[in-house]
């Protein structure tokens, strides 16, 4: 709670704090709620959308990182496989950049980025397994991945996008 009343959404999953505003990922409303760090009062509300699909859910933002240079708050997007690029002058989506399967934590270094992804190329198939017992299924036979890439330009966000949209049919 933040005063006398619950801010944000669904399912907080991400936080982010910087010296001035607190970006909190809202996973089961696919938005980003920003609020003032000195009132604690939200001042946006940033939605992640597909275009020609604004009413469904299902991009589950997590993870959150700003590139201070750009003014890009990354977010991943676990339900669509891809990092979500927001525009914080803006408050607004202004592209994505593909992934691994289920992107759940993102840092930056410098100019490079790196995205750590829970499921990261799958399991293959599920057949019952020598020695394997279910309840062990998903710590065993998963295995994440951790991606590392420069940050794109502006002028490659369309082009990333369209991929996004293309991998997600």
């Amino acid at each position: 709670p933040f005063g006398g009343r619950m801010e944000g959404g669904s399912s907080p999953a991400g936080v982010l704090a910087t010296a001035d505003r607190v970006y909190v990922s809202n996973a089961h409303n696919d938005t980003i709620t920003v609020l003032d760090a000195r009132s604690r009062q939200a001042v946006a509300e940033i939605a992640l959308r597909i275009p020609g699909l604004e009413s469904l859910r299902g991009v589950m933002p997590i993870g959150l990182a700003l590139h201070e240079a750009t003014g890009w708050l990354l977010v991943t997007e676990a339900g669509i496989n891809a990092i979500g690029v927001v525009d914080v002058k803006q408050n607004k989506l202004i592209g994505h950049l593909p992934a691994a399967w289920f992107p759940s934590t993102i840092r930056l270094w410098k100019e490079t980025v790196y995205v750590g992804n829970a499921k990261g190329h799958g399991t293959g198939p599920n057949a019952a397994r020598e020695g394997q017992r279910m309840r062990t299924f998903q710590a065993d036979m998963r295995r994440g991945v951790l991606q590392m890439f420069p940050l794109p330009t502006p002028d490659e966000l369309p082009a990333l996008t369209q991929r996004v949209y293309a991998n997600n049919g």
